[in-house]
């Protein structure tokens, strides 16, 4: 059962890197629960909407997003997919490149699975 549900994680994430990928804002605006919480790699905290927002905006781009490593608990009702991600992003002309440790909480709620929250780590 629980292979079921680490597949259904798998499937959504990789949906979600490819709507971050594309800036299909949509995809992420229906993907990600609307009181979900991203945490960044510095420790910073923003909702949602700010999230999805950068990635509308005209001066992000995300250029690379490549998963080098990715793990999946899956449990009754939820799951967490932990990367290794390399990313590249331009954001406002600057080029962001890095390795990071991305923690990824998906929760199930009369059937609908959405992304509850993302945790950004500077890898090594």
């Amino acid at each position: 059962m629980n292979d079921d549900k680490e597949a259904i994680v798998t499937t959504l994430q990789d949906r979600v890197n490819r709507a971050l990928l594309t800036g299909d804002w949509h995809t992420l605006t229906d993907l990600v629960a609307p009181d979900a919480l991203i945490t960044g790699p510095r420790g910073y905290m923003i909702t949602r909407d700010n999230w999805i927002n950068v990635h509308r905006e005209e001066a992000y781009e995300q250029v690379r997003l490549d998963v080098v490593e990715s793990t999946v608990h899956a449990y009754d009702a939820a799951g967490v997919r932990f990367d290794l991600v390399e990313s590249e992003c331009i954001y406002h002309g600057e080029t962001i490149k890095g390795r990071f440790r991305v923690s990824q909480a998906w929760a199930s709620h009369g059937g609908r699975w959405q992304l509850t929250s993302v945790q950004y780590t500077t890898a090594a």
